[in-house]
């Protein structure tokens, strides 16, 4: 079929004859936003629009209900094109509509021009400027012109002669921000809005900008600083438009290639001595530079210097008798700001402050001294240490600790770190062992030479709850050990070491109940009443817990009734307000039969068929269509389900126009089709 294509171009709300039709097309700019009006036909309820800003036509025409249509940010562009027609038609319209706008500096004198569709005879041609104060400038009649009701102004020049002249021309003299907007003409209040005038943009530099951005920052990090401004330009709907450019300096030298709002710097020590400054730039207008603003760069001590250095043994040790006196030693540390610096003793299992004298160590030690340290403490909890260790002799029993506490044995909540701590204060230094177990079963864990043996365990499990023994040996005092507990509590979860099945196909009926067994880790074992499912469903269940190879894992078997439909779904295993798992239970079915078939023969040769989907009952459905050839049905088509409710459609191509066929549908999935399938006569248009 030749498809008949009648174009239209229109400009300014003229009327458009269209093959004996007649469609009047108008537009209205507000704040911005062109919309495209026109005259409803009373035979159509839909249009199909399609637009094209500047040379970007839109890809797929949208559908509309109402007769008008808006383009927004039209002074994003120079011309916006509407191609529409009705619902189903084959004949387009278009309309063509010209941005126009002007652009000046604050206080320069502007002419703002247009073509008016036409002067009225009698009467009066009214000029509007709409922005934040919608007024009418001056009115326009044969014979002259008012502005405001005086002959003349100060503010506005009509230019135009004669007076009635469809060409309407002005001048506005000492401009400001509050002449931006909208200007266009016409005999009613309406006509302020109405298509074809002319938007007078108000250029200012943009805002003095102020530099944002975190300013002390560590270094060896970046900092990033923001040139903060805004454009001043009028209208606000341009100047939210608009998108400024940056210039930046340092020490008021400007940095090249610097042109983001964002500017990135790598932190170093040296930086706070360098200066930064930016300005921002609207086309030619640049702003007034900001207030210069300098980085605070942060940098914690990398080591801690003490002087004089101390004379060690070959095991790093300072040799001394208990009574006799250590030191003078200074500390001090690199750090900005300046870190807090002080002595520190370790006596027996603690850490003492020692009286020191601007960092100077002098002290007198005993025999269960361990160390002295020099701790470098900075704002930012960042702390480092340096160590003058003492050589005592001797030999205490096992200090156990678990995560920093002494004790003998722990309760600790699942998915909780817990460190292990094993003291003996003595010299020369034991050798430590930690194991798990007894008898046969006993695992070393770890074992070191010295003072402390610490394993952490990262995140505690069920798998943890054992008994725990801490060893030493010593060449000269022999041996001993010390025993204790860790008990892990933990909520019921999954086994997930064990294959656990999520989703059951199953069938429904009266007496059918389907087990599901839940391999849990839990201690202590959780009670049968503290464990219920919760579905589509609260109904009574039969349930069963047994104890597995370990005292922390369990089977919890329910046998969960599947009465009809309504019961298929997603069932979740409670503790108490904890959610455990979910299992899905779904049907295993044929689906139901496809409902509210039709056909419709479009055009010559061609038929449309269409049906509302049903329920796919579990597995994936799909639709079979089949053409019967005379002797055999011949499957034509395969369509994925558009979901239960949903409308589905098939078009088989070219039939041969006016014959008659015979067509089956069929809803499938992986069980088996519906049954019996759905057969229609169809009778194809001719030509």
């Amino acid at each position: 079929m030749q498809h008949l294509l009648s174009l239209c171009q229109i400009l300014l709300g003229q009327v458009c004859f269209i093959s004996g039709m007649v469609s009047h097309i108008s537009t209205i700019f507000r704040a911005g936003d062109v919309t495209f009006l026109w005259t409803p036909s009373p035979n159509d309820s839909f249009y199909d629009i399609k637009i094209t800003r500047d040379k970007t036509e839109d890809s797929d025409w949208i559908r509309v209900q109402e007769t008008k249509y808006t383009v927004r940010n039209s002074l994003l562009y120079d011309v916006i094109k509407i191609n529409f027609k009705a619902y189903g038609s084959i004949i387009e319209s278009t309309m063509i509509y010209k941005v126009s706008k002007v652009q000046i500096q604050i206080g320069e004198p502007v002419n703002i021009s247009w073509t008016a569709a036409f002067f009225p005879i009698t009467g009066q041609y009214n000029v509007y400027h709409t922005y934040k104060v919608n007024k009418t400038i001056f009115q326009l009649q044969n014979e002259g012109i008012l502005y405001g009701g005086h002959n003349v102004s100060n503010k506005y020049r009509y230019i135009t002669r004669p007076y009635n002249s469809v060409n309407i021309s002005f001048e506005i003299r000492h401009t400001t921000v509050d002449d931006a907007g909208y200007y266009a003409g016409g005999p009613t209040a309406d006509s302020a809005w109405s298509g074809g005038g002319v938007v007078l943009i108000v250029s200012g530099k943009p805002m003095r900008p102020n530099i944002e951005g975190n300013l002390s920052i560590m270094v060896e990090t970046f900092s990033n600083i923001t040139c903060s401004s805004k454009s001043t330009s009028a209208p606000d709907y341009y100047s939210n438009l608009v998108t400024l450019t940056y210039t930046w300096f340092v020490n008021n030298t400007e940095i090249e290639g610097e042109t983001n709002q964002t500017l990135s710097l790598k932190v170093t020590k040296g930086i706070m001595y360098n200066k930064y400054s930016c300005a921002a730039t609207e086309e030619d207008l640049v702003s007034d530079r900001s207030n210069a603003v300098q980085i605070n760069p942060l940098y914690g001590p990398e080591k801690v210097n003490i002087t004089p250095k101390p004379s060690l043994n070959k095991y790093d040790q300072i040799e001394v008798r208990g009574g006799g006196f250590v030191g003078p030693f200074n500390c001090s540390a690199d750090c900005n700001p300046a870190c807090n610096i002080t002595w520190q003793m370790k006596h027996s299992t603690r850490f003492y402050d020692v009286l020191s004298e601007t960092g100077t160590l002098f002290q007198q030690v005993g025999i269960y001294m361990e160390m002295f340290c020099c701790v470098a403490k900075w704002v930012h909890d960042t702390t480092i240490y340096e160590i003058i260790k003492l050589d005592v002799q001797y030999i205490e029993e096992i200090n156990l600790y678990l995560n920093d506490t002494l004790h003998s044995n722990a309760d600790v909540s699942e998915n909780k770190p817990l460190s292990i701590a094993c003291f003996v204060d003595g010299n020369p230094a034991p050798t430590i062992r930690l194991s798990r177990g007894q008898g046969h079963t006993e695992t070393n864990l770890e074992e070191k030479e010295g003072k402390w043996l610490n394993f952490t365990i990262e995140s505690t499990q069920c798998s943890h709850k054992d008994i725990y023994k801490c060893t030493w040996t010593s060449a000269v005092f022999g041996s001993s050990y010390a025993l204790f507990i860790i008990n892990v509590l933990c909520n019921p979860k999954i086994d997930t070491s064990e294959d656990f099945k999520t989703k059951y196909p199953f069938k429904s009926g009266f007496n059918l109940k389907l087990e599901v067994a839940v391999p849990l880790i839990a201690n202590p074992p959780p009670q049968k009443s503290n464990l219920t499912w919760v579905g589509p469903y609260t109904v009574p269940m039969n349930t069963v817990i047994s104890q597995r190879d370990e005292i922390y894992k369990q089977l919890f078997v329910s046998f969960i009734p599947v009465v009809d439909q309504t019961y298929f779904g997603n069932y979740s295993l409670q503790y108490r307000e904890f959610m455990i798992c979910t299992v899905t239970i779904i049907a295993e079915e044929v689906p139901q039969a496809p409902t509210n078939v039709t056909w419709n023969s479009y055009a010559s040769g061609y038929v449309n068929l269409t049906w509302v989907s049903g329920f796919s009952r579990g597995p994936y459905q799909f639709f079979i269509l089949s053409l019967y050839n005379g002797s055999i049905w011949e499957i034509v088509g395969n369509v994925s389900d558009p979901g239960v409710g949903n409308l589905a459609y098939f078009d088989p191509g070219l039939l041969t126009p006016g014959h008659e066929y015979a067509f089956r549908l069929e809803s499938c999935n992986r069980i088996n089709c519906s049954f019996p399938p759905t057969e229609i006569q169809v009778t194809i248009k001719g030509i």
